[in-house]
């Protein structure tokens, strides 16, 4: 957990109080010609009201995957507005590759009590990758949760360092192979 309120007496009311305020549970599945990413995220106070390309400003995912072999990056977000409206936002995709193709991916971000569930299914082949390839070779992954309680963004929860605070840096994340 990375909260940047810790230090200021002036924001107490926002430091991270346990895995009720913040928390997550991730999992990664190749299924077929999809990567599957689903998330469950603790979360006891829920907003969201940033368009797609600040929605890590409040609550929402950010994650990223690399590739060993190839340069570069991908890095999107989804998150679920107040409204009901789901966001997916593609920031970064490595070299070469259709940032648009972000809109081929299905995204399902349920509520459920005392959080959300988010269900994120990849078309690989868009993405640059082959299954074979991620059985044999793997890919980098990373992923944050973003909070914000009512005070901007307060803090995440993350996987792994190399994200959320400045660069990003894929050789700081985990190589996940798939059986």
């Amino acid at each position: 957990i990375f909260n940047a309120n810790k230090n200021d007496p002036n924001r107490a009311q926002f430091t991270w109080k346990g895995p009720q305020d913040l928390s997550t549970k991730t999992w990664l599945a190749l299924e077929e010609d999809f990567l599957i990413v689903k998330v469950e995220v603790d979360d006891d106070i829920h907003m969201q009201s940033y368009p797609p390309h600040e929605s890590w400003k409040a609550d929402g995912i950010q994650f990223c995957f690399a590739l060993p072999d190839r340069g570069g990056y991908w890095d999107l977000a989804a998150a679920r507005q107040d409204n009901g409206q789901i966001l997916f936002h593609c920031f970064a995709a490595p070299q070469g590759l259709d940032k648009s193709y972000a809109d081929a991916v299905k995204v399902s971000i349920e509520p459920r009590k005392g959080g959300m569930t988010y269900s994120i299914r990849l078309p690989l082949d868009g993405f640059g990758m082959k299954a074979n390839d991620l059985r044999q070779k793997a890919v980098y992954f990373n992923l944050i949760a973003n909070d914000e309680d009512g005070g901007g963004r307060e803090g995440f929860a993350f996987i792994a360092k190399g994200m959320g605070l400045g660069k990003i840096q894929p050789e700081e994340w985990p190589l996940v192979i798939f059986e």
